[in-house]
């Protein structure tokens, strides 16, 4: 904009404003400036100034503008343009497209058309749109700068340090976003039918390790390519593996192992033989002193160490512990060290 007009106004057909004591007020006058750009004749018409600040108020119920208005800048062919913060304390309702430097609304955003931000949401900022809504970091919060809490919001939107719900009956859902401690975060939060209004984590993805956090039964529909191991909350691997029991010599064999309180399957194999024919012979498979499982087989012949079938065993009570598997030889069965015996634990 150009300085304040130097255009006499005691000349040239201008109006003086003056005061209750007819002195004229410096600025407050109406009538022809050519400075405003600097070639075109304009109507100026002046606010009275306290030394700071030139005030002008129109007083009317409703206002109407011709043509294009320019707020701190000389308007092109838009109906209205702005150079600066706009600040609207109210509803904003927008028709068709809306394009923003800096925006700031203390309300509702409402936008039928397009929404278009160039530069930043202001802080603690709320746009939306339908049951659309961006929030930024409220005032006062430590991440003002880049990397501020952001979220994206259906049914619900922050402002004033809390969360409000559009219409209450209904569950929303946001996405929260920042790297205010620096590290990237990215969350999904969501209600549920029940409690509308209680949010509750459901996905989290951590930028510097790349771990993905599902909180919930996870179906999956297609194929899941894992590189790398896939490992439960504390780091520990989610399915694992291990060999309890490798073991040749007579029975009874004992062994100890761990689990994280998960689905527990067992694949236990061995062999034997009967000192008399046509018997049927076997192990008995105990956790932590309960038969679990028999593994047998029937032995035409005397004296012939025979496999025994091998069960699963899917056990699914097994608390996060320590505990012990023993097999034992059934009745009429005899083992040795021509023997062997294995058993895999895998959890799930």
């Amino acid at each position: 904009m150009a300085a304040p007009s130097k255009f006499n106004p005691l000349s040239g057909g201008s109006l003086q404003i003056t005061d209750e004591k007819r002195k004229a007020y410096p600025e407050a006058w109406i009538g022809m400036a050519d400075d405003v750009d600097g070639a075109s004749k304009w109507l100026r018409v002046g606010g009275i100034s306290d030394g700071t600040t030139a005030r002008l108020a129109l007083a009317a119920g409703r206002t109407t503008v011709q043509g294009s208005l320019g707020v701190n800048c000389l308007p092109t062919d838009k109906a209205l343009e702005v150079k600066g913060a706009a600040h609207v304390s109210d509803g904003l309702s927008v028709d068709a497209a809306i394009t923003a430097g800096t925006l700031e609304v203390k309300g509702a955003a409402h936008v039928i058309g397009k929404l278009s931000v160039d530069a930043a949401v202001a802080s603690n900022t709320t746009v939306s749109a339908g049951q659309l809504a961006l929030s930024s970091s409220p005032a006062g919060d430590k991440a003002t700068a880049p990397g501020m809490w952001t979220s994206l919001s259906s049914n619900a939107y922050h402002g004033d340090s809390a969360w409000h719900f559009v219409d209450t009956s209904l569950p929303a859902v946001t996405l929260e976003m920042d790297s205010r401690t620096g590290a990237a975060r990215f969350q999904v939060w969501m209600s549920k039918k029940a409690s509308p209004q209680a949010f509750e984590g459901r996905l989290a993805i951590d930028g510097e390790t790349g771990t993905v956090a599902v909180y919930g039964p996870l179906t999956v529909k297609d194929d899941v390519y894992v590189k790398g191991a896939l490992k439960d909350e504390i780091g520990l691997p989610y399915l694992s593996a291990i060999e309890v029991v490798n073991h040749n010599a007579a029975l009874p064999a004992t062994k100890s192992f761990k689990t994280k309180g998960r689905t527990v399957i067992l694949l236990a194999s061995g062999s034997g033989y009967s000192t008399t024919k046509d018997k049927t012979i076997g192990m008995d498979i105990q956790i932590d002193k309960v038969s679990r499982r028999q593994a047998k087989t029937f032995a035409n012949e005397a004296n012939s160490h025979n496999a025994f079938v091998a069960p699963y065993l899917v056990l699914t009570d097994l608390a996060a512990g320590d505990h012990t598997i023993t097999l034992s030889a059934l009745s009429g069965t005899s083992t040795d060290l021509n023997d062997y015996f294995s058993v895999v634990a895998i959890e799930l």
